[in-house]
């Protein structure tokens, strides 16, 4: 039988990047095209409870929520982990130190949308196999509840709310990191307040590409940006002093939203 977990992953909008980040880049080699498509795993530090109780086969939804220097977004689905494998890890003295979840090519990202409501309707399971709800008041931080990875008595309420995501289009938000990042964040935060989905690159980027600012691939960025644009039924532009400047990434997608008819100026 399967069965639906669900985890809490903080996300954040940096725009400084300390020492301890640098040494992050490279905690994993993997090929500078991984990512993009889907998550590649996910790695818990819990060695007992309903970490210890996923196996193949079973999903884990990931729940993010994005903060950043100007305020938090809503909490959203960050991720689907399939689980193709579970991995033991130990630590220097061969202690057992956390699970490594190997995601099955069925797994995937999610555009940012507001998920609250779906999560007020989950419930989780106990060690006794009652069920109760995830969060029992609206006020409860979604981040507490879910530090620890949580067993869900059933998966159906976050499946339907992936397919009415699918069902609808997004928003793609195009905006240069140096001069446009806090507008860009205002103009995400009144599409998701309003009910839309949007892609925003802080969000919807891989992830050590995003937060990390790793190197990856610069040509299987600009692939994934442009179907992205295509994807998209809005493409808003950010117009700051530098936007739309010769040789950016941020003038291929001006162009490209403007040749769609999908262009639209903020």
């Amino acid at each position: 039988m399967k069965n639906h977990f669900i985890h809490f992953n903080r996300r954040q909008v940096r725009l400084l990047y300390s020492n301890r980040d640098f040494e992050l880049w490279f905690a994993e080699a993997q090929s500078p095209v991984a990512g993009f498509e889907r998550p590649q795993y996910h790695i818990t530090r819990a060695v007992n409870g309903p970490a210890a109780e996923v196996n193949e086969g079973d999903t884990i939804w990931l729940i993010g929520q994005l903060y950043s220097p100007w305020g938090k977004l809503p909490p959203a689905i960050d991720a689907r982990i399939d689980v193709s494998t579970r991995l033991e890890l130990k630590d220097d003295g061969g202690n057992l130190s956390g699970y490594r979840y190997q995601a099955a090519p069925t797994s995937r990202w999610f555009p940012l949308a507001d998920v609250s409501t779906v999560l007020d309707s989950l419930k989780t399971q106990r060690r006794n196999g009652e069920a109760e709800p995830l969060r029992k008041k609206p006020e409860q931080p979604i981040g507490q509840l879910l530090q620890r990875i949580r067993k869900l008595e059933s998966g159906k309420p976050l499946l339907f709310w992936e397919n009415t995501l699918d069902e609808n289009s997004f928003d793609f938000v195009s905006y240069r990191i140096f001069d446009g990042t806090r507008a860009a964040f205002v103009k995400v935060k009144s599409i998701v307040d309003a009910g839309g989905a949007v892609f925003w690159d802080r969000w919807s980027l891989p992830r050590r590409l995003a937060e990390r600012r790793e190197f990856l691939s610069d040509t299987a960025l600009e692939k994934y940006i442009e179907e992205q644009i295509k994807r998209a039924k809005v493409m808003w532009a950010i117009n700051s002093p530098l936007y739309g400047k010769d040789g950016t990434y941020s003038a291929r997608e001006m162009l490209l939203g403007q040749k769609l008819g999908t262009y639209r100026s903020s």
